[in-house]
């Protein structure tokens, strides 16, 4: 008897523990959302930096870009401009690669443009509002796979930062691997994004730094034009389109 009780005891105090890590995380979520609607604009640079070693294999990149958001209309408008240089490692091949990568949303659609050397892909998307930065929309989509967490605070570039872990919920092929969200306290603006492998090393890491806010930036850089030559791949779910109309019997 004693020992079930103990063991009642010490179920409820984890459920009690796992309530309390939860209400702190809604109420972190509020916090960060407040501190992102209280901004109209966000221009900053980007750093990108990889690491991914599988057997023999060994590739580093390293990327620098940039980042525009202009709310507008109850809509982020976003452009993401990145250029990615990579060093590809085979035993004793290496083979170099320049990826450019830019990345349009005008609140309607996505377009994404990719380069690889000379060749050049565009594919046009639904809006994804994560691109833009905040947090409710990121942590919300990653909510449907991970299990999230907090983590201890922390400072990135001498701003207070909230930590959030996600976790996937059904392990890859090559096991689970997470990745940790740091969001500016004072602003909401997710400012770093590590991914980790399945061996606990970080893989990638993003992060946003000389941020501004509220700048005046005008809406035509939201405007996306296609590459000269290149045919854009339409990728969206098509919502509005309507259904065909039944023939007409005689």
């Amino acid at each position: 008897m004693k020992l079930r009780t103990t063991l009642m005891l010490s179920a409820l105090l984890v459920a009690a523990a796992a309530t309390t890590r939860a209400d702190e995380l809604a109420t972190v979520e509020q916090k960060l959302e407040q501190a992102w609607s209280k901004h109209k604009s966000v221009s900053a640079k980007m750093t990108l930096n990889t690491h991914l070693a599988m057997g023999s294999m060994v590739m580093d990149g390293k990327g620098t870009g940039t980042l525009d958001m202009l709310k507008k209309d109850g809509k982020h408008l976003v452009r993401v401009e990145i250029e990615n240089n990579v060093t590809q490692k085979m035993g004793e091949k290496e083979n170099k690669l320049q990826q450019k990568q830019l990345i349009v949303s005008d609140g309607k659609f996505t377009y994404t443009v990719q380069q690889i050397g000379d060749r050049k892909m565009a594919v046009k998307s639904d809006p994804d509002d994560r691109i833009a930065g905040g947090p409710k929309d990121n942590i919300e989509q990653y909510r449907k796979h991970n299990t999230l967490k907090l983590l201890p605070e922390e400072s990135v570039d001498g701003a207070k930062t909230f930590v959030i872990e996600a976790t996937p919920k059904k392990a890859g092929p090559r096991g689970a691997s997470k990745t940790v969200f740091y969001y500016q306290k004072d602003t909401g603006l997710m400012v770093k994004m590590v991914q980790f492998g399945p061996d606990n090393k970080p893989v990638t890491t993003l992060t946003y730094h000389d941020i501004k806010f509220d700048t005046a930036i005008s809406p035509d850089r939201f405007v996306f034009k296609a590459p000269e030559g290149v045919t854009v791949v339409d990728q969206t779910t098509k919502k509005d389109a309507k259904p065909a109309k039944p023939p007409v019997k005689p």
